[in-house]
C-alpha cells in the first residue's frame, strides 16, 4: 500500500482539480479511503442562509470513492464514475471542514461498488451520504478504439457565449464565482456558461 505522502503525490497532485481546491488524504487502506476539504469561503452556495453549495460535496465525495477502488485494484488502471448518488441528511455550513470516508464493498471484473458518508465536526452526524459506481478498464476495454468517421454534424463548430455578466443579477454564489459560471444569455430560457480551465 503507497503511503499518504504518495498517494497526496500520485492521486492528489497530478489532478488539477483536487490539487486546486486542497484535497487531502487522511487514511487509505485496501478498498478503504479518507478524505479532507478545507473550508473555504468559495465553498458557499447560499451565503444568505449559510449553506454550502452541493457541488465541494460532490467532488470530495467523487474523490474519495475513486480512492477507495484505487485502493482495492490488484494493478494500476483507468477507472471511471458511472454512477454518483448523495442524499443530504443535514446542512453543511462554513467555518468547518468536510471529511469524507468511503468503502468498496464489490467488485466484479466491469464494475465497482462504493459507498460512504461526508461529515464536518462529527462523522456520527453525517451530512451526506454517497453511493457510486466505477467502471474498470477491463483489457477489452485496455485495447485502444479505432477513430470513428466523423460526421457532418462534429464538422461544425461550437461557439461558447461570450457575456460576462453575473451569474445571477444582484445575487453573490461564492462557488459559481469560484468555478467561473457566469450567464450568457437572459431570456426565457438562460444559458450559462462554464469556460474551460486546466483545473
Amino acid at each position: 500500500m503507497l503511503s499518504l505522502d504518495n498517494l497526496q503525490r500520485l492521486f492528489v497532485a497530478r489532478t488539477p482539480q483536487m490539487a486546486d481546491i486542497g484535497l487531502e488524504v487522511t487514511s487509505a487502506d485496501k478498498g478503504r479511503a479518507a478524505m479532507r476539504l478545507p473550508d473555504r469561503p468559495d465553498w458557499l452556495g447560499d451565503p444568505g442562509r449559510a449553506l454550502l453549495h452541493p457541488g465541494p460535496l460532490i467532488v470530495l465525495a467523487d474523490s474519495c470513492c475513486g480512492l477507495a477502488v484505487g485502493t482495492a485494484l490488484s494493478e494500476r488502471q483507468p477507472i471511471a464514475t458511472l454512477d454518483l448518488r448523495m442524499d443530504y441528511l443535514r446542512r453543511a455550513g462554513p467555518g468547518e471542514d468536510l471529511h469524507c470516508e468511503t468503502h468498496c464493498y464489490r467488485m466484479t471484473p466491469n464494475v465497482a461498488f462504493v459507498r460512504g458518508a461526508v461529515w464536518q465536526a462529527d462523522p456520527g452526524q453525517p451530512v451526506a451520504s454517497v453511493q457510486a459506481a466505477f467502471m474498470l478498464a477491463t483489457p477489452a476495454r485496455r485495447q485502444a478504439a479505432p477513430a470513428s468517421q466523423a460526421t457532418a454534424a462534429d464538422a461544425v463548430a461550437w461557439t461558447p457565449p461570450a457575456a460576462d455578466a453575473p451569474v445571477l443579477q444582484g445575487v453573490v454564489i461564492p462557488y459559481a464565482d469560484y468555478l467561473g459560471i457566469r450567464l450568457a444569455q437572459d431570456g426565457s430560457t438562460p444559458v450559462y456558461r462554464l469556460p474551460t480551465s486546466p483545473s
